[in-house]
């Protein structure tokens, strides 16, 4: 991943793509009213417009096999160019910026230079949207990193859910529930909890003594802190929810799942993420099986998760969402490290340890 997201960001240029949006959103929820459209599972997935290079293919290719990980009743068709028909996606071995997922079994994956019919269309270019069927938009979603980071990002972070049956889906929640109980049942006795955060004075951690008998909560790039996580025993439980950062196909993102699978293995702490993220994690990880949890993000009141209201109030930072819920369900005591929010002048990403 390079450090775009970091450079000056370019207003003008930001607020002209946010009515774009706007209206494209706008519309697409018209549609659906009137054509009485509610999403069923999703089978067949294809994009537009024609790609006509080879980078773009490799590109969009690579990010659809991350997002649409194989599976028997699920077909993906991207629309080339006449030249580019023949082309071997499996013949691709580096992928500038991307871990390579073409590496896996892509046989659901072809190219056409036929435009088809589809379940889910995926604009690979927002601009096609103004030349694009009107009546079309109920069922399109847009695929463009030069739009919005969001917009890709949470595309590339939950689609894979939607191609699941109600059975899939109900089987994944089965999953979410047992794995929670079994891991009420081993903290129970946990009266204290350390909710560990990314803030400068996480590096303080060394300062305090933490209780064995202590229900321990990290969250995302603690992962990568050996000699903290050494010095903490290991983490009870992990969480992590950024589509950018967590679940895309982009080398950094892949390093940090590659961070996340090694702290499991030794450790083997329990993983909180979004639950349309759990079929798309298994899929590519199945080893988490027996540790995963996912929840669903519910508008109300303030919720601690119990094995009978499952779910927690949606919030905009991993603390209040997942970590601070958590720990409160099992103890009474709660310690925060590292939650330093941000200075009044700080215009973007705020500091971090």
């Amino acid at each position: 991943m390079s450090n775009i997201a970091y450079q000056e960001r370019d207003i003008k240029a930001i607020e002209r793509r946010s009515k774009i949006n706007f209206i494209f959103k706008a519309m697409r929820k018209i549609e659906r009213i009137l054509f009485g459209y509610s999403r069923k599972q999703i089978k067949n997935v294809s994009t537009f417009p024609m790609i006509k290079n080879k980078e773009e293919l490799i590109e969009i290719a690579n990010k659809l096999a991350w997002a649409f990980p194989k599976k028997d009743d699920l077909k993906i068709t991207i629309l080339v160019s006449d030249k580019l028909i023949d082309f071997d996606l499996k013949s691709i071995t580096n992928i500038k910026n991307q871990r390579n997922y073409l590496i896996n079994d892509v046989s659901h994956i072809t190219l056409s230079s036929k435009k088809s019919d589809s379940d889910l269309k995926l604009c690979i270019d927002a601009k096609a949207l103004l030349i694009s069927n009107p009546l079309k938009l109920y069922k399109t979603d847009i695929l463009d990193k030069n739009f919005f980071s969001t917009n890709e990002g949470d595309l590339l972070q939950s689609s894979y859910h939607l191609t699941l049956s109600k059975t899939e889906k109900e089987r994944l929640e089965q999953l979410t529930k047992e794995n929670y109980e079994t891991m009420l049942k081993l903290n129970n006795s946990k009266d204290k909890a350390y909710c560990f955060v990314t803030g400068p004075s996480f590096d303080r951690y060394k300062e305090f003594e933490y209780e064995n008998n202590s229900l321990k909560v990290i969250c995302n790039s603690t992962v990568k802190n050996d000699d903290f996580l050494e010095y903490i025993d290991g983490p009870d439980v992990l969480t992590f929810a950024d589509p950018v950062f967590h679940f895309s196909p982009s080398e950094y993102s892949a390093v940090f799942r590659d961070e996340v699978m090694k702290v499991y293995k030794k450790y083997k702490p329990y993983i909180i993420v979004p639950f349309n993220t759990v079929g798309l994690l298994l899929a590519h990880y199945p080893e988490l099986k027996d540790r995963i949890i996912g929840m669903n993000h519910l508008n109300g009141e303030f919720n601690f998760p119990s094995s009978e209201k499952l779910w927690i109030k949606g919030s905009a930072n991993i603390l209040t969402l997942y970590m601070l819920p958590f720990a409160s369900a099992i103890s009474n005591e709660i310690n925060i490290i590292g939650a330093d929010g941000r200075d009044p002048d700080e215009k973007y990403f705020w500091k971090h340890s």
